[in-house]
This record gives structure tokens, C-alpha cells and sequence, in this order.
């Protein structure tokens, strides 16, 4: 995956994310957007094409996924594997250093935005995670907001850098749900 620049909706290497993604390594990619909702792996997880026939999936899952690069947004929602997640997610054993950065709000080390629940267990984050201007908000190590559904994060732990405005979390940014745990993770 070549360092790139992506003008068009949810750049990423998959664009809209639905299924399973598996033992799988990025290197050194880089992407560089002016679009809102980016991330290495998928701008968007459980979005359906309004033009494709059939249904929401019920859940994405990303499993033993490595990513090391850059993911640089001149606008919302960058994460570094996922820009938002509109259906439950579920992450194991991956690890990022990707370095990510945005203009303004939803910056996560992984994912920017969850919105329908996550159970992340045993992943990590070394990369750095910035949110570039004083109005930069909801910015976390590994999430930036989880804003719907129960999720559970379970030995994860993150070890770079975070940096924003306000709403700024080692781990997560923002969690607007009581029905959200975390246990044995760190920054």
C-alpha cells in the first residue's frame, strides 16, 4: 500500500468496510484526505451502498490486523484503521502505529467513531493521535468516541502521544454510553 492521497468519499484501502478482515499487514501506508471519515483499513464499517442490493451487516470484525503508516485529515472522523463504525465492531489481537492527525473532532488510534458498540480485546496502539487545531475534540489513543451501544475494551493499552483540544483520553476521547467497560488496558 503506496503513500497516496485520496480525494474521494471515505478514503481508505477498502472505502466502505462490511465482513471480516483477517491476518492481514500494512506497511508504511500513508494516506492524505480532505475528506471527512478515513482510516487505513475503511472510512466506514456497516454503511451500505444505497445503490447495492441487501443488507447492513450485523457486525465487522477485524482480527491479527498490523498497521504501520500515516493517516493525515484535513477535516472529521481519522482513524487509524477505521474512520467510523456503524455497526457493532469487533477487534482482536492487532496492533497500529500509524500516526494519525486531523483538523477537527473524532481522531482515534484505531477508530474514530463508534456508534453501535465495540468489543475490542488485546490490540494496541504506538502511533501518535492529533487533533491539529485548538477546536480539535474527541481525540483518543485507540477510540475517539464511542457514542452508541455496549462495548467492552479488554486488554488494550496505548503508548504514544495524544493530543487535542478538549474531550482528549489516553485510551478513548469521549464515551457517551454507561454500558461501555474497560478492563486491564492502559496509556
Amino acid at each position: 500500500f503506496a503513500p497516496t492521497t485520496i480525494t474521494g468519499g471515505w478514503p481508505s484501502f477498502f472505502g466502505v468496510l462490511n465482513g471480516t478482515v483477517q491476518n492481514v499487514n500494512f506497511e508504511s501506508a500513508n494516506i492524505t484526505s480532505s475528506s471527512n471519515g478515513t482510516g487505513l483499513l475503511g472510512g466506514s464499517s456497516g454503511a451500505v451502498d444505497p445503490e447495492a442490493l441487501g443488507t447492513k451487516p450485523s457486525a465487522t470484525t477485524i482480527i491479527n490486523v498490523h498497521a504501520s503508516g500515516s493517516v493525515n485529515l484535513t477535516g472529521s472522523i481519522a482513524g487509524g484503521f477505521l474512520g467510523r463504525a456503524q455497526t457493532k465492531l469487533i477487534m482482536t489481537d492487532c496492533t497500529s502505529s500509524v500516526n494519525v492527525s486531523a483538523s477537527a473532532h473524532l481522531v482515534g488510534g484505531m477508530v474514530a467513531y463508534v456508534n453501535a458498540g465495540a468489543e475490542v480485546t488485546n490490540c494496541s496502539v504506538s502511533g501518535t493521535v492529533t487533533g491539529t487545531t485548538n477546536s480539535s475534540y474527541r481525540v483518543g489513543g485507540l477510540i475517539g468516541q464511542i457514542n452508541a451501544g455496549a462495548s467492552t475494551i479488554v486488554n488494550c493499552h496505548t503508548t504514544g502521544a495524544v493530543n487535542g483540544a478538549y474531550l482528549v483520553g489516553g485510551l478513548v476521547g469521549d464515551i457517551q454510553v454507561t454500558n461501555t467497560t474497560l478492563t486491564n488496558c492502559y496509556h
